[in-house]
């Protein structure tokens, strides 16, 4: 058995976590008051504390169809192509800091299967070789930092690319 046999799931059997076991976890975090949002490929939620979660992503299909095998298909490098950037609006914030977290799976972004690719795919990997692919698929966020909302809106611009997940974390900075 190879360390990503089967291809799905949430961990492989040396406890790597995969993509999909991230893009739960997001769902796990979001706060319990969904919130209206005009994106058919999002949720907006807030938590008992008053803090907002976004969670957005983009489904698209890359398998060829019918002619070529699943378990030929995905098990080379597949580079996600570049697609329209989402812009995040928050209307109705209270002026103040917010601190932004935003947490990413999609191509190379805790893709373990893209990190054990480069590895050029061993039969069995090494104590080493789980602890790297574990450390660069950790989970945390890609980006954090703290923004001032000043005219009640926050507006953000990602860059996405093909089956990318997004889950960002705004919370008030206390003064």
């Amino acid at each position: 058995m190879t360390p990503f046999h089967g291809g799905f799931g949430l961990l492989n059997y040396q406890d790597i976590k995969k993509p999909a076991y991230y893009a739960y976890s997001f769902l796990n975090k979001l706060g319990n008051t969904e919130l209206s949002s005009n994106d058919s490929s999002s949720i907006v939620c807030k938590d008992k504390k008053g803090n907002l979660q976004v969670l957005f992503w983009n489904f698209s299909i890359t398998h060829p169809g019918d002619t070529v095998n699943d378990q030929t298909f995905y098990k080379r490098d597949l580079p996600a192509k570049l697609i329209a950037p989402v812009t995040v609006k928050i209307a109705h914030l209270p002026a103040g800091k917010y601190k932004l977290r935003v947490y990413k799976v999609g191509y190379k972004a805790n893709d373990a299967y893209a990190t054990y690719l480069d590895m050029k795919s061993p039969d069995q990997l090494t104590r080493q070789q789980v602890t790297t692919i574990k450390q660069i698929n950790n989970g945390k966020a890609v980006s954090e930092n703290v923004i001032a909302v000043t005219g009640g809106e926050l507006l953000k611009t990602f860059a996405m690319r093909e089956n990318d997940v997004y889950f960002v974390t705004i919370e008030k900075v206390k003064s």
